[in-house]
């Protein structure tokens, strides 16, 4: 993967457009040169993460950037979420469909309970 970066603050990268060939980011770079004279292509073979690059004038050393708890939360719950086979077929569904679904396989207080209480932690985590 090549980037063509065009723009970069504070050492990291603000504005880039990402292309398959060192070809079409060198294209994307000529034609913004008179925009963002500092714009140049840069060979993201390892596809090293944009904010772990830190860029000094055209030089570019990998530092990762350590995640805040909060995004290692976010990141832990969009893998739970994506894992959650139940959640990910009720995105899918109707709500006639899920009226049936219902029907079919909640017949009994506790599992309501263990479905209402899923959906809840879901929403909760998605809002908070």
């Amino acid at each position: 993967m090549y980037i063509a970066i065009v723009k970069v603050e504070n050492n990291r990268i603000v504005k880039f457009q990402e292309y398959p060939t060192q070809a079409e980011a060198q294209a994307h770079v000529d034609r913004l040169k008179d925009k963002f004279p500092d714009a140049f292509a840069y060979d993201n073979a390892a596809n090293t993460p944009l904010r772990d690059l830190w860029i000094k004038g055209q030089t570019i050393t990998v530092v990762p950037v350590v995640k805040t708890t909060e995004e290692l939360r976010l990141e832990e719950l969009e893998s739970i979420i994506k894992a959650d086979t139940i959640v990910n077929s009720f995105k899918t569904m109707t709500n006639a469909q899920f009226d049936t679904w219902w029907d079919a396989n909640v017949t009994n207080a506790a599992q309501a309970i263990g479905v209402l209480k899923r959906l809840t932690k879901l929403v909760i985590r998605r809002l908070l």
